[in-house]
Parts: structure tokens; C-alpha cells; sequence
């Protein structure tokens, strides 16, 4: 959709259950987690890799989940992120 407006972005945030976030290993990461922060006010869990700000943002395993290394990505998710 593009940049979103504030009540907009929360509107359309409050139709998702769960955010998979950051989970490219080659690319740039979010320094700071303000999305995973957005989500998790909401009630959303986040599952997310151990880069940038996520591991400071996130509670593990109780308001979402850090993936350590790509070996436990694949084992994590159903299918190939590639």
C-alpha cells in the first residue's frame, strides 16, 4: 500500500495476528525495532532474527520470538525463504 498515514497503519496493523519481520540475513536490517515495537503494542506477536535493535525490543518467547541463526530459521518455518 505504500506510506501510510498513523490511523491508517494501525488499522490495517489490527488485521494481522502475527509479523514476520527482518528475516533477511543478507540485506539491512531495522536498527532500532520501531516496527516490532508498533506490533507488539498492539498485542502482536513478532518473530524476528538476531539483528539489529530486535534483540533489545523483543521479549523472547513472550512477546514474540528471536531467530538466533538461519540453520533454526528453516527449521522454523514451512517454507524456503529465498
Amino acid at each position: 500500500k505504500g506510506s501510510l498515514g498513523r490511523k491508517e497503519l494501525y488499522s490495517e496493523l489490527n488485521t494481522i495476528d502475527l509479523c514476520l519481520q527482518d528475516l533477511n540475513w543478507t540485506g539491512s536490517s531495522e536498527t532500532f525495532g520501531v516496527g516490532a515495537l508498533e506490533e507488539q503494542a498492539l498485542g502482536i506477536p513478532v518473530i524476528t532474527n538476531f539483528r539489529g535493535g530486535q534483540p533489545e525490543v523483543i521479549n523472547d518467547k513472550k512477546t514474540g520470538f528471536i531467530i538466533k541463526n538461519k540453520k533454526s530459521r528453516d527449521k522454523a518455518l514451512p517454507c524456503p525463504l529465498n
